[in-house]
């Protein structure tokens, strides 16, 4: 029940150390190395070029993560076979952590445990998948734009889940063609989903968040006030339906109130800015020897790839892309 985490404050410290053992090993690490595109020779990839140098290889390997729009954009540019996906739109759920401890162990603390978590499931009345995901026990709501005219949250739980709320994501299943009908290609898709967060952005800017109550989804009503929040900046209600269709509220509002049947109380949390970076919209597509499709010598592991949807998913396909590499090498 305790469910050890290791925490976002102490994964600095992980990731300083893990840095550092490569670079024992003969690793070369580059910061403020964007790469903006490839270097091809002969029809294959030759390496990457970055904002200021380019690196020859003989195999290259990518890892980004699914919000590198531009990355996509410049492999769609240089001939990778993209294919458009189902992915999750929706935003953040966030609850006083003793409400969430109480619904889950009957009282608001437990000698030992630090703060309550939860997972739940559920079929809304269309028969849509709706769920929750990186539940953040005793932790923050926080901005996650990956520039600076977008308007997106994530949520992040520091070793000791001592803040008083929790949070996850409440997200539904959807096909890009249900949520933008005019996008006919994976590039339109990758474009409508930027655009769709820098609506938020233009509503309501960098820093502050969209926001709503839970009764407030379908109705569109406005509320004088909201309760207090985790979020570090200032929250601004908002009518929903200025960001998401009619059809996905009512599926999402349907969903948080099947999942109040198994947490008691969780109509009553309070409703934080766009989640959409949860799983990817594209899939690179890659060949027999784990090459991408159009780019040989270009290898792409993680969530990137749209083969992988989290961490555990990411390092198996980071594992199997890395012994593709080396057989080929």
């Amino acid at each position: 029940m305790a469910h050890p985490h290791i925490g976002s404050d102490n994964l600095y410290a992980l990731v300083q150390n893990g840095r550092r053992d490569l670079q024992n090993r003969g690793v070369d690490v580059r910061f403020n190395s964007r790469v903006t595109d490839l270097l091809i020779k002969n029809g294959r990839c030759a390496g990457v070029r970055t904002e200021n140098d380019e690196y020859p290889a003989d195999i290259s390997l990518l890892a980004p993560g699914h919000s590198a729009f531009p990355l996509f954009r410049v492999l769609n540019s240089r001939g990778a076979v993209l294919q458009s996906k189902g992915f999750s739109l929706g935003f953040r759920m966030e609850h006083p952590r003793e409400l969430i401890n109480h619904a889950r162990w009957g009282r608001e603390s437990v000698p030992g445990l630090k703060a309550a978590e939860y997972r739940l499931a559920a079929k809304s009345e269309s028969g849509r998948g709706i769920y929750t995901f990186c539940m953040c026990p005793g932790g923050s709501v926080v901005p996650a734009a990956w520039k600076e005219d977008l308007n997106i949250v994530n949520g992040v739980s520091m070793y000791g889940r001592n803040s008083p709320w929790s949070n996850a994501a409440v997200l539904a299943a959807v096909k890009p063609e249900e949520v933008f009908p005019a996008a006919t290609d994976p590039m339109a898709v990758l474009n409508s989903l930027e655009a769709l967060e820098a609506r938020a952005f233009e509503l309501v800017g960098a820093c502050q968040v969209p926001a709503s109550l839970p009764g407030n989804l379908l109705s569109g009503r406005v509320s004088d006030s909201l309760p207090a929040s985790s979020y570090p900046f200032k929250t601004l209600a908002m009518d929903y339906r200025l960001l998401y269709p009619e059809w996905l509220l009512k599926d999402l509002s349907d969903g948080i109130a099947r999942f109040s049947r198994q947490i008691r109380g969780y109509e009553t949390g309070l409703i934080l800015g766009l989640e959409t970076t949860s799983s990817a919209a594209l899939k690179i597509l890659r060949s027999d020897s784990g090459e991408i499709i159009g780019i040989p010598g270009l290898y792409i592991a993680g969530e990137g790839s749209g083969s992988a949807g989290g961490i555990m998913s990411s390092a198996v396909d980071g594992l199997k892309t890395a012994l593709a590499a080396m057989e080929q090498g």
